[in-house]
């Protein structure tokens, strides 16, 4: 039986472009990604590329995965064809509608309860059970191995394995740096 990975969270790489949702509504629409799959009723959202720092007019540069946050992935042709099928079996594609730069999120649909809830460190909103953020995660292996990618029901964002980071790495995409969350003992 193979070992469980370490497992990482994204992050946007300084100095590479961001997008953001035009309006208010795609916003919200993001905030709901929670593993549901939405392909078959989807409507591409309206983005924005930011290519330069407003307040410095400093010059970014160019991204295959665009910063948008940790719970939807967006990602230009280049970063869909490099990763393949890894992005489709762990979730779905859904363009965005962004003037001439074709982009898509990623929207992750593998959804495990694998956190350790009684090992991790979490703080909850208060008078609430419900997680707010979690400070230290420690994974159960059995559920997390030979995973790739997923997300958890305590949280928003993805999380994936060495075997994703090393496709980003080694395919030379860039705009997406990962946060190693846990190792497995």
């Amino acid at each position: 039986m193979r070992a469980a990975s370490k497992i990482y969270e994204s992050d946007g790489t300084d100095g590479y472009e961001w997008v953001i949702p035009v309006n208010d509504e795609g916003m919200e629409l993001f905030l709901t990604f929670d593993g549901t799959p939405r392909l078959h009723q989807w409507h591409p959202v309206r983005m924005k590329l930011l290519s330069t720092l407003d307040e410095q007019k400093k010059l970014l540069k160019r991204a295959d995965f665009p910063w948008f946050g940790s719970d939807a992935l967006c990602l230009r042709p280049e970063a869909v064809c490099a990763l393949g099928n890894l992005l489709t079996e762990y979730g779905e594609l859904l363009p965005l509608c962004c003037g001439s730069t074709e982009l898509y999120a990623w929207n992750v649909t593998t959804v495990v309860d694998a956190l350790d809830m009684d090992r991790s460190k979490v703080i909850r909103f208060t008078n609430s059970e419900r997680v707010m953020t979690i400070t230290e995660h420690v994974f159960r292996s059995d559920i997390v191995q030979g995973l790739h990618a997923f997300k958890i029901p305590q949280a928003a964002a993805i999380y994936v394995d060495n075997y994703f980071v090393a496709r980003v790495t080694d395919a030379g995409l860039t705009g997406l740096s990962f946060r190693q969350v846990w190792a497995p003992n």
